[in-house]
């Protein structure tokens, strides 16, 4: 049986130029050095979530405030600062970080051109989805689930034409099989 599918992270990219931005800068001015770290913790929450959101509800809200060690006015207030600065947009009782999403898109984009590559290498067994759909939720990449939330990457990927590991493995074994042919031979000299 496979791995499920993985549909967060476990990092996100941070830049160097990412507290000198407009908007990170807006956030500085209007609530120190505290609404920056706010958003930094913002991200690092949406990271580990499935398809990169957190709910709008004020329960979420509640969870993220005692999260992040502040009051829950203070976080609704900083929240609507964010969605004012379009740093973060709410969608279908959701919400989310384009920015983020751009980061993490060609993570996912790799990790869908794995699956697609290891069905090569598999059995052509039918998917549980394909014989009972409504036990596999919604696992779609994120461009998929929210199309009009996901910029167009312009983005050039590089493509390794072989893995140092996969050449070590050929290597190894052409060398097993080079050893079993010449014990071969030697046997057959010996008799």
């Amino acid at each position: 049986m496979s791995r499920p599918i993985k549909n967060n992270a476990n990092f996100f990219t941070h830049f160097p130029h990412d507290r000198n931005s407009k908007t990170s800068r807006a956030l500085r001015a209007k609530f120190g050095e505290g609404g920056y770290g706010i958003f930094q913790m913002i991200l690092e929450s949406l990271t580990g979530e499935d398809h990169f959101r957190m709910g709008t509800s004020e329960l979420d809200f509640e969870l993220l405030a005692f999260d992040f060690s502040i009051t829950q006015e203070k976080f609704s207030e900083i929240y609507q600062y964010m969605i004012k600065l379009r740093i973060l947009v709410e969608n279908d009782g959701f919400f989310h970080c384009p920015e983020l999403n751009k980061r993490l898109e060609p993570l996912l984009v790799d990790r869908k051109r794995k699956r697609d590559s290891n069905k090569d290498n598999q059995l052509d067994l039918p998917l549980i989805s394909n014989i009972i759909p409504e036990l596999t939720p919604d696992i779609s990449p994120i461009s998929e689930v929210i199309p009009e939330l996901t910029p167009e990457l312009n983005t050039q990927y590089s493509t390794v034409q072989y893995s140092t590991i996969q050449k070590k493995a050929k290597k190894k074994k052409k060398k097993k099989k080079k050893k079993k042919k010449n014990s071969l031979l030697m046997k057959k000299l010996k008799n």
